[in-house]
């Protein structure tokens, strides 16, 4: 399973220490508004990054999407990524 990443803020960096401990899911996209943060995440992971969530979205990389943005943004990418095929996650 590929997850991408929306958000890596805190709660965006624990996710992604999380994915990696289970077999077969692979974190393969992060994104963020932020420059400073998709750096980080670029550093960090050696992963993809997209400068907003729609963008990660749409590139279709991802299998699932977890939603680690502020909460006013949760409901809209949660209802693209759905829209966009990506599966509902077991854990959320």
């Amino acid at each position: 399973m590929k997850v991408g990443l929306c958000g890596y803020g805190n709660m965006g960096r624990m996710h992604a220490q999380l994915v990696g401990k289970h077999d077969g899911i692979t974190l393969v996209a992060v994104a963020d508004v932020q420059e400073e943060l998709r750096a980080r995440a670029s550093k960090d992971l050696g992963v993809a990054t997209y400068d907003s969530g729609e963008a990660l979205i749409d590139a279709g990389v991802a299998d699932v999407i977890f939603v680690c943005a502020p909460t006013y943004l949760h409901a809209p990418l949660s209802i693209r990524a759905l829209n966009a095929g990506a599966q509902r996650s077991r854990w959320a």
